[in-house]
């Protein structure tokens, strides 16, 4: 009976601690994903500044904001 209460106790610990780590994995890839798009918007914005075409562009729209 006691072996049979701690093997429950075991798996119902392991069953919540599978659910823990999924929950950790999915927040993780969230953050993941989250912040390779930002990097990736962030690559874009520079890649657009280095053009010639664009620079100008973005030079007017900073002194007509300052």
């Amino acid at each position: 009976m006691i072996c049979y209460v701690y093997l429950s106790l075991l798996y119902s610990s392991c069953i919540c601690n599978t659910t823990c780590m999924k929950a950790l994995l999915y927040l993780i890839f969230f953050f993941l994903s989250f912040c390779s798009i930002g990097f990736l918007v962030y690559c874009i914005d520079y890649v657009q500044l280095a053009w010639p075409g664009k620079k100008k562009n973005k030079k007017s729209l900073l002194v007509s904001l300052n």
